[in-house]
């Protein structure tokens, strides 16, 4: 085993990179922690302390979005953005459209249509561009990958062979594949396993699986005899990252896991002191399962009318984190749940209300937090989430400085907005 950094404080003072898209390290933070290598893996335990010694700020720049106007600028519902040097991408399958505009929010061209021929679509859910300015765009309903040259026209379109549930991001190679998330059922019938599978003119490569972990989840049987997490069960993640990285892991614990192309595994852990759901909270929570779990399962059973949760399978402490959000520059952002914060005005019992109202506002919520690392899983520091950015954390694109996230007024309108990321020292 090769100790590669010492266990000691590392006082940091790098130079700003005023590049918009390159990764930035700047700070003036004491970061404390080991990084040990032994073979192929490498373990970094952080301590104490941070490299920006302090938190992260997210200053508007521009807007996108508008609740009357011309189609271009008006937004049903964004399920993903990816950001270049100079471009915004932007899928709404509501219209659906996949639109670039510049870094001041001006409209530059929309990338295919509605249908099924070549460069067509009917449920886009996410867009990635490369260096050569190529467009790449994933439909799930159809199963395939539609290119895009940078002129806009259609230049390909390749099958997808395994799909997944759901995808937030992927990733253009150096190949000219794209890397995208794999969620699928093994061999053992109901086990769900986690991977990503680059696909590109070749086809599909073999899927990259995130290795098994041990974690207890918190579940319980629902009306139809079949198991359902409940409210803040530790769960297993995993993502995508560029360079053909796999990021992974289970909430249970703060740690995260790293796979690379080669085969070597970077592990992070970082202290964790476990967020406790309030009691309050925790009711709301019991009875938002209850009503949905009802709703969901009404035409499939004759109990799910009354369907119970028992207040003590619901765990007291929230899990270590939420969600990975791997930025284009290489850092790992981590999405956590917070204090839970009342909320006024709120619908009422979900019992009463029903689920749907109940979801739409609710009277209660996880408090937003964000914690990013580098690409050598240093702890960085934490982000402050703005308020308009609290329900939409996972789906931000990040790219060094530049963040692009979704956010709706209480008109209703949906806006993107692109923030420049500003580091404690820079105040």
């Amino acid at each position: 085993m090769r100790v590669s950094l010492f266990r000691s404080v590392l006082s940091l003072c790098l130079a700003t990179i005023a590049c918009a898209g390159e990764v930035v390290e700047q700070g003036n933070g004491e970061w404390q922690g080991t990084i040990t290598t032994d073979v192929n893996v490498t373990t970094v335990v952080n301590e104490s302390g941070s490299v920006w010694g302090g938190t992260a700020k997210l200053i508007e720049e521009a807007s996108i979005g508008v609740a009357a106007g011309a189609d271009e600028y008006m937004f049903g519902y964004v399920t993903a953005l990816y950001l270049t040097d100079n471009r915004v991408y932007v899928v709404d399958p509501q219209v659906p459209a996949v639109r670039a505009y510049d870094y001041e929010g001006v409209f530059i061209r929309t990338y295919g249509g509605e249908g099924q021929g070549p460069g067509e679509y009917t449920r886009p859910e996410t867009v990635a561009a490369d260096a050569s300015g190529h467009v790449f765009v994933l439909d799930n309903q159809l199963g395939r990958v539609n290119v895009y040259a940078p002129s806009g026209e259609p230049v390909d379109t390749w099958a997808l062979e395994t799909g997944s549930s759901f995808v937030r991001r992927i990733f253009p190679l150096a190949d000219g594949a794209i890397w995208k998330p794999v969620d699928a059922r093994s061999d053992q019938a109901g086990v769900r396993r986690l991977g990503a599978q680059a696909v590109g003119p070749a086809g599909s490569q073999d899927v990259v699986w995130a290795p098994d972990i041990d974690y207890e989840r918190s579940t319980f049987e629902t009306p139809i005899g079949n198991q359902s997490m409940t409210p803040y069960s530790p769960n297993h993640y995993s993502s995508p990252a560029p360079g053909g990285k796999l990021v992974y892991g289970a909430s249970d614990r703060y740690q995260f896991e790293v796979l690379a192309p080669d085969g070597s595994r970077l592990i992070v852990n970082r202290y964790w002191d476990p967020v406790p759901v309030l009691p309050e909270h925790k009711e709301w929570q019991r009875r938002q399962t209850m009503a949905s779990t009802r709703t969901a399962y009404a035409r499939h059973s004759a109990d799910a009318a009354g369907f119970e949760l028992d207040t003590s399978q619901i765990p007291d402490h929230k899990p270590a984190y939420r969600w990975f959000v791997p930025t284009q520059t290489g850092e790992i952002w981590l999405h956590r749940l917070g204090r839970s914060e009342p909320l006024p005005g709120c619908a009422g019992d979900p019992l009463e209300v029903g689920y749907a109202a109940a979801r739409e506002d609710p009277c209660w919520r996880d408090r937003a937090n964000i914690d990013a690392f580098d690409g050598d899983g240093r702890y960085l520091g934490d982000v402050e989430v703005l308020e308009e950015l609290s329900r939409s954390v996972d789906y931000l694109a990040i790219r060094g400085r530049v963040v692009a996230g979704v956010t709706q007024d209480d008109a209703g309108t949906i806006m993107v907005k692109r923030y420049r990321l500003v580091l404690p020292v820079e105040e």
